[in-house]
């Protein structure tokens, strides 16, 4: 019995089509992003999309043409700088690479977000990022590669 590596359907099917916007660095290298309709949270100031997605205990780099455009490793100013600038367009697919839980994120203008665990491990109850959608919606993915996830009420698309 081998261990079941998720498939694209399960935590990015969501996101695929949507637009990709509010790209946000929160603290050190720890990251908001956004998919479809600004939506305002309930009790809050802020407005999310649809779906966004936080990427926090975890080495993160945004690709294009296999060139780095911006990783974890970057200075803060770095990341602000690119980060208010990059262009990602729609999300056209996203994937769960293997059972670490290294995942990818692709975008219409050829950019690949690329999510990988640190190591050695994250400290048990950290996560590599969490997908939050409408509700109470979410995956996250831990930095053990196993996933988790709540979905009460989302529909693909």
């Amino acid at each position: 019995m081998g261990i079941e590596i998720p498939t694209t359907e399960a935590p990015f099917q969501y996101i695929i089509g949507k637009s990709a916007w509010g790209l946000k660095r929160t603290y050190g290298s720890m990251f908001f992003l956004e998919f479809g309709t600004p939506t305002p949270r309930p009790n809050t100031k802020k407005t999310h999309g649809e779906w966004h997605i936080l990427v926090e205990y975890c080495f993160w780099r945004f690709e294009s043409g296999g060139d780095v455009i911006v990783s974890a490793d970057s200075e803060a100013s770095e990341i602000d700088k690119i980060f208010s600038s990059l262009n990602l367009e729609q999300v056209t697919g996203g994937a769960i690479e293997n059972r670490r839980g290294d995942s990818s994120i692709f975008f219409a203008t050829g950019v690949v977000l690329k999510i990988f665990p640190p190591a050695p491990s994250p400290e048990e109850g950290e996560d590599q990022w969490t997908l939050y959608g409408p509700g109470k919606d979410y995956y996250a993915m831990a930095g053990d590669g196993s996933l988790r996830k709540s979905v009460e009420q989302s529909s693909p698309h």
